[in-house]
């Protein structure tokens, strides 16, 4: 785990030192206010739709509600478009 005076091994200039974590209390208050690094999934989304309208959401949560939507169409037609194209194609072992 790491405590306050720890220097954490993040830095990528040359010559510039480690940044050391500090206390809770010498950061801003702001900082415990953002958003955390995971981002909800389309099941997050839909439920959290579901409880109310798709305008009650953020308009993050709306676009990204609207992009992985889109990925998910277009993954399912492009299995369907492999279903249809894989029973087209003869099984017999003769060409025409």
């Amino acid at each position: 785990m790491v405590k306050s005076g720890d220097k954490v091994p993040i830095s990528y200039l040359k010559d510039e030192e480690d940044p050391i974590i500090m206390s809770r209390s010498e950061y801003p208050s702001w900082v415990w206010n953002l958003p955390s690094s995971t981002s909800p999934t389309l099941t997050d989304l839909v439920r959290k739709e579901g409880v109310g309208d798709f305008n009650d959401l953020t308009l993050w949560e709306q676009r990204r509600y609207l992009q992985l939507a889109q990925r998910k169409n277009i993954k399912e037609q492009v299995r369907e478009g492999w279903r249809r194209s894989d029973s087209s194609i003869s099984t017999t072992g003769t060409t025409d």
